[in-house]
Order: C-alpha cells, then structure tokens, then sequence
C-alpha cells in the first residue's frame, strides 16, 4: 500500500459524492496489495484526510469489533452518508444550464471544447443511463 501522503495513493477529503470513488481506487490498491478484509478495514481509515472523519469511521461497530470486516465497514460508512450510494447526481436542468452558459461562450480553442465535453458527457451519459432523457435529446 502506498504511504498516506504519496501521491498514488487514494484519499478522501471529505466530499460525499466522491466517497464510491475513493473506495473504488483504495479497493484497487488493497487488492494489488494483497490486503485480507480484516487489514482493509484497518487500512482504510488511513487515507481519510480529516482526523475528525477518521475517528467517526473508527468509532463504528465494524470497525471496533473483532474482526475487523472491510465490507461491513464500508456499508456502515455508506449507511451513515445521505447520497453517497449514489455518487454523482445530476439533473436535466443541470445539463440545460450547462449547455446554456457554453452556447454564450465562443470556442475558438480546441482546448475549450475539450473541457466543455469533459462536464457534458458524464452529465448526459448519467441521464440517459437514468432514462432521464433519451438518446436523441
């Protein structure tokens, strides 16, 4: 497992919405690593930024318990967090405010458009996947 301060490793730094993220990648590097479920759950908890968001997640009763279990951890994390099994969340009025502001702005850079498709496509594949517009919208 790569030191908490390095720069590959994962970190949370507090932001729900990104908290799948951070588990996806820290599950990456545990398994590389060839973590067992125990050492995950011990092993977690170290790459969350806040000291205070660390101690909540020790705090909790699959961690404190022996053995330790990762997976009964990362549920009663998920658990304790409104919106995070969700991830990101988007609304078609987000996406139509997107497309709004971008259709006012010239895009004169290839640069510019790249970014621009960077914020369009994860908003409009999320909702389409959600069938909240469909493919031609």
């Amino acid at each position: 497992m790569p030191p908490k301060d390095s720069k590959r490793a994962p970190k949370y730094k507090g932001n729900v919405k990104t908290l799948n993220d951070f588990f996806e990648e820290f599950e990456e590097h545990a398994d590389a690593a060839g973590l067992t479920n125990e050492e995950k759950a011990t092993w977690v908890v170290r790459y969350v930024k806040s000291k205070e968001v660390a101690l909540f997640w020790k705090s909790m009763t699959a961690y404190t318990t022996s053995p330790k279990s990762y997976s009964a951890l990362k549920q009663a994390i998920l658990d304790q967090y409104p919106g995070a099994k969700k991830g990101e969340n988007y609304t078609n009025k987000s996406l139509v405010k997107l497309t709004a502001e971008t259709a006012s702005k010239s895009m004169k850079t290839e640069n510019r458009l790249v970014k621009y498709y960077e914020k369009f496509r994860p908003m409009a594949m999320w909702l389409k996947n959600k069938n909240v517009i469909t493919e031609t919208e």
